[in-house]
């Protein structure tokens, strides 16, 4: 029996999601390498427990990273649970991306007592759109081609 080949709009998601996890956990070394930085003061000059924080906050990106990384090489191996598994992580990025502009907003107008404009507001949509896209875009491949990966998977 003949193996049918991977759609070709979910080998670019998962791709694209591979990319994802390799720049989050780049992101997640980075802040390790940065920590002890930040508390000699070379980098903004922190407290202990700010450089502890900075050092849980880059081993769960490096553990998030490999578990996105992870379940996106599943899904080039025709696995259900894999193509669950990164709709969840897709859309939990997007939920960070759009939930910390909304802070961001939040913030400028409640704390800061910043007056309301909608230009402000629809400036800081645009932004969240453009710094949610990368999620985005893997997510719409994902849900077009959802029925032939279905067939084709294990």
């Amino acid at each position: 029996m003949e193996k049918i080949s991977l759609p070709i709009k979910t080998k670019i998601a998962a791709w694209w999601i591979m990319t994802i996890g390799m720049v989050v956990i780049l992101v997640g070394f980075w802040l390790l390498f940065l920590s002890p930085h930040i508390y000699k003061g070379w980098v903004g000059g922190g407290t202990m427990i700010g450089v502890l924080l900075i050092v849980l906050i880059a081993i769960l990106l490096i553990f998030s990273g490999y578990s996105i990384f992870n379940s996106s090489y599943t899904l080039l191996k025709r696995k259900k649970q894999a193509w669950k598994t990164n709709l969840l992580w897709i859309l939990l990025g997007i939920i960070l991306v759009l939930g910390l502009n909304t802070y961001s907003i939040y913030d400028e107008i409640v704390y800061r007592h910043v007056r309301f404009d909608i230009w402000k507001i629809l400036d800081e949509f645009i932004f969240s759109i453009i710094f949610a896209s990368p999620f985005l875009i893997p997510l719409i491949l994902l849900l077009l081609d959802r029925k032939n990966f279905w067939k084709i998977a294990a």
